[in-house]
């Protein structure tokens, strides 16, 4: 990645584990909609970066958070949004959907 990303990223397998484990951590998709329905990790909450910053103040600041998007860039835009609202446990899926469902879940529709 030649770009310096503002979050720390979690791999699809460290997620899939950390998923597995049931450790405690939401899954904020901020793909639009019409992405979402192709394809999406389940139990994921939908909050298109379009309209995040309505929802921001509707997340707790002591719950660790996982950012989706398609490719893993937009992710950055969207923990930009909350660092600077305080929010301190962020990663971003590495790849976003496209690298989840190339390593994790093979049969996933993509786009």
């Amino acid at each position: 990645m030649t770009k310096k990303s503002k979050i720390m990223m979690i791999s699809p397998v460290e997620l899939r584990d950390k998923l597995k484990s049931q450790e405690r951590i939401t899954l904020l998709d901020v793909r639009e909609p019409e992405e979402f329905e192709i394809c999406h990790i389940d139990g994921s909450i939908l909050v298109p970066l379009s309209e995040f910053g309505e929802h921001i103040d509707d997340f707790d600041q002591d719950k660790e958070y996982v950012i989706i998007c398609k490719e893993g860039k937009v992710s950055d835009q969207a923990g930009s949004i909350m660092t600077k609202k305080g929010f301190l446990r962020l990663r971003g899926l590495d790849g976003g959907i496209i690298n989840w469902a190339n390593s994790i879940e093979r049969t996933m529709e993509t786009y």
